[in-house]
């Protein structure tokens, strides 16, 4: 795990052009020009399909291509390839026990049970805690399958009216469980809103009513915890008091709300990165998640990097970037036609912008589109500048202008986009490893399991753990 947490390390930091590129800038700001040459000579001659199945291991690759866009390609395709195939058990759910679910939930939870029942039943956990836990689908299956106690722990109010109402209606369509024992009374709902910097007695009070035997162990879990709060159960889980936490399985979600250290070594490319960012009409950063520390006690109080390699061997993401490690991994299954236009008129029109409204060009976003606002760059155009209410001050001849002189670019921009987009497993990865290294460095047995179809549930890579004390082989 250290090693391939260097790995990605290494792969992100040689690719930084590619990383801080973005295809907004790509004319702008001249991004197209850093691509390789070699490169574009490569991937010049290939469809719009082939770029966009780039990380599909079915698409052979040739081995005369640059040895340098081989190496990106098939580490991209490696991680790509990890993430598709999960091997995980699953359970199959009655018709009444998915109430309410829709079929990703469905296929989430069945998938889930088996892997706690696993940790229950290595460690003698006899309660489970499930923060995030939204209406409870997971839990109250946990607390009715399983015979545990299930504290489920959300901080919106209406997510536990939810969860209890559901609760209610199975039950009275209940045929049987794992035990005699009214699942209801095994279901703790609990509205709480958890601050990051909790500490375990912090949290131990406010699981203590629901503990029916306050000394038994608990399986920690989180399905698609957002931002920080993976962070935040990371650090319960490590915590030396805890002793009480015997297993966790979690899985992030929301990368781009992670809080982001950044270690003073690395001030002069924080600063290149936020000037590449650009600040609002207030004068203020369009990324707050950045934080200088200068202390080890200040990197401690944000969610990246957790591990003690991670904050040695520093790479700095920000916002954009992290929010690439949630893109789709295989394009070539979407229809991009509509898509790849959009890119292209926002790289043009970022062009105008600058030619135009300069004091506006690292600060106005655009939003979504919608199709009959893009149907030419033209429309694109006259939209835009009508949401910025100035619909009038740049003629159809000036916007035709600019599409001649920049539309013998949309290949370059499609190939940067591609590209880009490799980077996306791998920073995911990147994120992810860095909390599995964290754990390992905390004394715990650590891996990272694939334990959902991509194609359903695309953040499908969980953090399953143990304390190393309470079992040394937790995954079969």
């Amino acid at each position: 795990m250290r090693e391939q947490l260097r790995c990605c390390k290494n792969i992100l930091r040689d690719h930084q052009w590619l990383l801080q590129s973005h295809v907004t800038d790509a004319l702008s700001r001249k991004q197209i020009e850093q691509i390789p040459q070699a490169w574009i000579q490569t991937l010049d001659n290939l469809s719009e399909h082939k770029l966009l199945q780039l990380a599909n291991e079915e698409f052979e690759l040739p081995d005369h291509w640059d040895p340098s866009l081989l190496l990106l390609l098939n580490e991209a395709r490696r991680l790509t390839k990890t993430r598709k195939h999960a091997t995980c058990p699953s359970i199959s759910l009655t018709q009444h026990e998915a109430l309410g679910m829709n079929a990703k939930k469905q296929h989430e939870v069945s998938r889930l049970v088996p892997i706690v029942a696993d940790l229950i039943a290595k460690t003698g956990a006899r309660n489970v805690v499930d923060l995030g836990s939204g209406q409870g689908y997971l839990s109250f299956l946990l607390a009715a399958r399983l015979g545990v106690h299930v504290i489920a722990i959300d901080n919106k109010q209406h997510n536990t009216d939810g969860a209890l109402w559901r609760a209610q209606k199975l039950c009275q369509r209940r045929k049987s469980t794992a035990t005699n024992q009214d699942p209801r009374l095994l279901f703790h709902p609990v509205t709480k809103e958890i601050d990051s910097s909790m500490t375990w007695p912090d949290f131990h009070a406010i699981l203590a009513p629901h503990l029916t035997h306050p000394d038994d162990g608990i399986i920690l879990i989180g399905l698609h915890t957002c931002g920080d709060l993976a962070a935040f159960v990371l650090r319960l889980f490590a915590d030396s008091r805890a002793n009480q936490l015997k297993g966790l399985v979690n899985l992030g979600c929301c990368y781009n709300m992670i809080q982001e250290a950044v270690d003073t070594s690395q001030q002069e490319d924080l600063q290149q990165m936020l000037q590449l960012t650009g600040q609002n009409l207030d004068n203020q950063s369009l990324d707050q998640t950045l934080h200088l520390c200068i202390s080890e006690t200040d990197k401690n109080r944000y969610g990246f990097p957790l591990s003690v390699q991670g904050k040695g061997e520093p790479c700095l993401l920000g916002r954009t970037n992290r929010m690439l490690a949630c893109q789709a991994i295989d394009w070539a299954n979407h229809n991009m036609t509509d898509m790849l236009n959009k890119l292209f008129y926002r790289a043009m029109f970022q062009v105008l912008l600058q030619e135009y409204f300069p004091d506006l060009s690292d600060t106005y976003a655009v939003g979504k589109m919608d199709a009959n606002e893009a149907l030419s760059f033209m429309d694109y155009a006259k939209a835009a500048l009508s949401r910025m209410n100035r619909p009038d001050t740049v003629t159809s001849d000036q916007i035709q202008e600019i599409e001649s002189r920049l539309s013998r670019h949309r290949r370059a921009c499609l190939i940067l986009w591609s590209l880009r987009n490799l980077l996306a497993p791998i920073v995911e990865h990147f994120l992810l490893l860095d909390r599995v290294v964290f754990l390992l460095e905390s004394g715990c047995n650590a891996d990272l399991v694939t334990v959902f179809d991509h194609s359903i549930s695309p953040r499908n890579l969980a953090i399953v753990a143990v304390k190393s004390q309470d079992c040394q082989s937790f995954i079969n």
